[in-house]
């Protein structure tokens, strides 16, 4: 397995606000969800995300291998989750805001994960 490039400090909070930011509006929207009764079928695409935004954090704290391939994956995630959101953008400020939020941490995981390719270098916080 290769050496990783791990973020350094400003980088690791910078990306953390996003990735907490992108799961407490996945959790926001799914409980506005469920309070309403509407959008069901889009709280699995919140869910998922929201997941792995979490996975995201523990296996960037403990320094996982697999971090890079997790930042990939959650990417093409928080996207889906963008798309199934804008089918029904104009319904509610909830909409465009998870939306706003799962793009963001996307970008930034794909970032991470272009780093990660770019630098095989261990470096520390």
């Amino acid at each position: 397995m290769s050496d990783i490039h791990w973020l350094q400090k400003q980088e690791h909070f910078e990306w953390m606000q996003k990735c907490l930011t992108c799961w407490k509006m996945c959790e926001e929207f799914i409980a506005w969800s469920i309070q309403n009764g509407k959008h069901i079928g889009s709280i699995n695409a919140c869910r998922d995300a929201a997941e792995m935004c979490s996975q995201c954090i523990k296996f960037e704290a403990q320094r996982s291998p697999f971090f890079e391939q997790l930042c990939e994956v959650c990417a093409e995630i928080c996207k889906r989750c963008v798309v199934e959101l804008s089918r029904n953008e104009q319904e509610h400020d909830i909409f465009p805001q998870t939306i706003s939020a799962c793009n963001v941490f996307a970008e930034a995981c794909i970032e991470v994960a272009q780093n990660q390719k770019k630098s095989p270098v261990v470096q520390q916080r």
